[in-house]
């Protein structure tokens, strides 16, 4: 779904601010499906949540975490 922005930012940079902000949206709304997805799976009873929390954590958390800290650590290091 990112591709299309993506590309259009490179072929088209004048309208850089709105192609961002398009692909903010698109993320967001991937993120928010994959979390309905997951809490579907995962979901069956009150003593499964434990298994959606950790699924959380897991895929949908951590990663992000790690890829921000890892563009502060780059962004530092190149400063």
């Amino acid at each position: 779904m990112l591709l299309v922005p993506a590309l259009a930012v490179l072929f088209y940079p004048a309208a850089a601010l709105v192609l961002i902000s398009i692909s903010a949206l698109l993320y967001i709304t991937a993120r928010i499906v994959f979390i309905c997805k997951g809490f579907r799976i995962f979901y069956h009873n009150f003593s499964s949540l434990l298994y959606f929390i950790l699924y959380l954590c897991t895929v949908e958390i951590i990663p992000v975490l790690l890829v921000y800290r890892g563009i502060f650590s780059l962004c530092r290091l190149l400063n």
